[in-house]
């Protein structure tokens, strides 16, 4: 028995260092980061975006990023079934179309004329469903998908330490950048640029498409190897 435990706990180690030794993982690793800059950039960074860049009440600016969260939800519940359903549990081309209407639409809410209410909703419409989506997948639905189920808890350990990684950095870097791009005029008003901080956050979520990309190759070629092993 005592042996048997042996060979189960090296059989486990091997895989987990498998998982870490697979370079697909650290590229949805990155992916993961990446989009999670673009995550809280809406989420902690939105409201005061909308109030100072945008020209809307406090209420107004909160309404209107509520949207993000309400739709997210339901992002992250037809994500599964929408891929076991028509793509077969294919997820990872999903995952790429999914990851550029996300950035595209977070693209557009940023760069909306000001005033333009109902298309800045429909853009974070968008953005909320896909970035539902992106959590289910990019947070650890495709880690496990490449990873022997006896190594999932280290792969959605690793999604999990880049994803808060990311966040952590856009939340520094956009404070910074807040900072750094303020100036104030002669009356004393304080004058925020959003366009450097809007290229940062739709910049971050482009690389999560790019990542997304080359994951979807990694993993293609892996699969054609093992293919021709077997």
């Amino acid at each position: 028995m005592e042996k048997q435990e042996e060979l189960d706990n090296k059989e486990v180690l091997k895989h987990q260092w498998a998982v870490i030794k697979n370079p697909a993982i650290w590229v949805l690793a990155v992916a993961s980061c990446c989009m999670y800059i673009g995550r809280y950039g809406v989420n902690s960074w939105g409201v005061f975006f909308l109030e100072n860049g945008k020209g809307y009440t406090a209420i107004e600016a909160a309404s209107i990023i509520s949207v993000n969260s309400i739709v997210g939800i339901l992002g992250t519940i037809v994500s599964g079934w929408l891929s076991d359903r028509f793509l077969k549990g294919k997820r990872n081309m999903m995952t790429v179309v999914v990851s550029l209407l996300n950035a595209m639409s977070l693209a557009a809410f940023l760069f909306a004329p000001a005033g333009n209410t109902w298309f800045s909703i429909i853009a974070l419409s968008v953005f909320g469903i896909t970035l539902g989506i992106q959590l289910c997948f990019l947070g650890g639905l495709l880690a496990t998908d490449i990873s022997h189920k006896s190594a999932s808890g280290i792969a959605l350990g690793m999604m999990g330490v880049f994803g808060y990684a990311g966040a952590a950095a856009g939340e520094i870097l956009t404070g910074i950048m807040i900072d750094k791009t303020t100036i104030i005029d002669a009356a004393g008003n304080k004058i925020y640029d959003f366009n450097s901080l809007s290229y940062f956050w739709v910049g971050a979520d482009f690389m999560s498409v790019l990542a997304a990309i080359i994951f979807t190759i990694l993993v293609a070629y892996q699969t054609k190897q093992k293919a021709k092993v077997a």
